[in-house]
């Protein structure tokens, strides 16, 4: 099995996770177990560093088009919204509306972006 394949298996195990420890969160409410915090806070974390080491690398190999750039640049964007607005709703006791809806929307932009980035970082130039 290719390379670029496994990285989108586990990228796609760790949305699954992320989205899992998310929704479990949401439904115990406050206060939030430490280790179920940390655990979704790593793993997102974890696919937006996979996501840049993998456009940083397929760069370097072969500079990639302005498309990919594009689709990799929104797919960071909303992950460092998405990882933002969390960290505000998890030292905030009460915080807007406004973050709320962002950490509830991201998840459902950043994961179909970052799969197509990662699959046309792993097509290469275009």
């Amino acid at each position: 099995m290719d390379a670029s394949w496994l990285r989108a298996a586990g990228v796609v195990c760790g949305f699954l996770l992320v989205f899992f420890t998310g929704f479990w969160m949401a439904r115990s409410g406050r206060p939030y177990g430490i280790g179920l915090v940390t655990l979704h806070k790593l793993v997102a974390v974890g696919i937006l560093v996979v996501l840049g080491v993998s456009a940083y690398r397929a760069d370097r190999a072969s500079a990639l088009g302005a498309l990919i750039w594009l689709v990799v640049s929104l797919a960071l964007v909303v992950f460092v919204a998405m990882i933002a607005s969390g960290g505000v709703l998890s030292a905030v006791e009460s915080s807007p509306a406004a973050t709320s809806l962002v950490h509830k929307v991201a998840p459902y932009l950043a994961a179909p972006l970052t799969i197509a980035a990662l699959y046309y970082v792993s097509q290469g130039t275009t």
